[in-house]
C-alpha cells in the first residue's frame, strides 16, 4: 500500500511537472489528477499533502496566465486536473460505505492490532507523540553486530524503557533507524534552501516536493506507531530534493575535491547502510526465513579474512 501510493504520488509529480514544460497541457494535468486519486485509492495518508500540491498546481495556472486572465481557460485547465479526482473521490466514497457504512472511514479503527482502535481512535494521532517519533525516525542510531549484514536497526521502545521514559497515551515503536544514520546523503537537501535563486520551474518543483514532504512527515510524527516502513511515505519527496541539493551543491563545489569526496562518501555511506538495514528488515524475516543462507554468507566472510 506503502509503495503502491508513493508510485503515484511521485508519477503525478512527474506529469505536473511536465504540465508547466511549454503551454499548460490539459492531457498532462489530467493524468497528473489520474495518478494523485490512484494514490490516495492507495494510500488514504496520501490525501492530505495531494490537497497541497492540487491547490499549489491550481495557483500556479492561475499565476502562469497573461493579464487579462482568461477566466474560461483557468477553468478548462483547473477541471483537466481535478476531474479525475472528483471521480476518484467518489469511487473511493463509495467503497468505503459499502465496507463501513461510510464514505469517510479508511478502515483504521478495524486494524487488527492489540489496541482497540474503535475505542481509542481519538488517541492515534496526538502531538504529544511528535518527540517520541522525531527521535526515533531522524534520530535514533542502528547498532553493530558481529555478523553479515553487520548493522540492525534496534527497537525504539526498548532504548525507552532503558532510560525510564514512559511513553504517552498508546504510544510504541519498533525497530527503527533514524535518517541521519541510513541516509546522510539527504543532507544535501539543505544546499537548496540558502538563498538561490532558482529558475521559476525549479522553484515549482521545490515548493511541491518540500511541501508535501512536510505534510506527509508531520502526519507521520504525530502517529502513535512507529515503524520503518512508514519512512517510505515520506523518503520519495525528500530524496529527490536531496538529488537536487547535491547539483546545487555540486555546481558551486566543483573545484573543490574535499567537497567532491565528501559528497561521494555519503552517498555510497547512504547506498550501503540503505541496502544492509533492508536486509534486516524491521523484524529480521530473510534471516529467519532462509537461515542457511546466512550461514554460507558469514561461512564464506570467515574464509575470506
Amino acid at each position: 500500500a506503502i509503495g503502491a501510493g508513493q508510485f503515484f504520488l511521485i508519477g503525478g509529480v512527474y506529469f505536473s511537472i511536465l504540465a508547466f514544460e511549454r503551454n499548460i497541457s490539459k492531457r498532462y494535468l489530467f493524468l497528473t489528477g489520474l495518478f494523485w486519486a490512484c494514490s490516495v485509492g492507495s494510500r488514504a495518508i496520501n490525501v492530505l499533502p495531494i490537497l497541497f500540491m492540487v491547490a499549489l498546481i491550481v495557483f500556479w495556472i492561475w499565476k502562469d496566465q497573461p493579464k487579462p486572465i482568461d477566466w474560461n481557460m483557468l477553468i478548462r485547465l483547473a477541471a483537466s486536473l481535478l476531474a479525475p479526482l472528483a471521480l476518484g473521490a467518489i469511487l473511493i466514497g463509495w467503497y468505503n460505505w459499502a465496507r463501513f457504512d461510510s464514505p469517510l472511514e479508511f478502515g483504521l479503527r478495524y486494524q487488527i492490532t492489540i489496541y482497540n482502535l474503535n475505542r481509542d481512535l481519538p488517541l492515534t494521532f496526538l502531538p504529544e507523540y511528535i518527540p517520541y517519533n522525531i527521535a526515533a525516525y531522524v534520530f535514533h542510531p542502528f547498532e553493530f553486530i558481529s555478523k553479515f549484514p553487520f548493522i540492525q536497526p534496534v527497537k525504539f521502545s526498548t532504548l525507552l524503557q532503558d532510560f525510564g521514559l514512559s511513553s504517552p497515551h498508546l504510544y510504541a515503536a519498533g525497530n527503527v533507524t533514524g535518517m541521519i544514520f541510513f541516509a546522510p546523503f539527504l543532507f544535501f537537501t539543505f544546499f537548496l534552501f540558502r538563498g538561490a535563486k532558482h529558475p521559476n520551474t525549479l522553484k515549482f518543483i521545490l515548493y511541491l516536493l518540500s511541501g508535501s514532504f512536510l505534510i506527509s512527515f508531520v502526519c507521520l510524527l504525530l502517529y502513535y506507531y512507529g515503524q520503518m516502513r512508514f519512512l517510505v511515505d515520506v523518503t520519495s519527496q525528500v530524496t529527490l530534493l536531496a538529488i537536487l541539493g547535491y547539483w546545487v551543491f555540486s555546481q558551486k563545489s566543483i573545484s573543490s575535491k574535499l567537497g567532491s569526496t565528501l559528497a561521494t562518501l555519503l552517498i555510497v555511506f547512504t547506498l550501503a547502510a540503505s541496502l544492509l538495514l533492508a536486509i534486516t528488515s524491521e523484524s529480521g524475516r530473510m534471516q529467519k526465513w532462509n537461515p542457511e543462507l546466512f550461514e554460507k554468507i558469514n561461512s564464506s566472510l570467515s574464509l575470506q579474512k
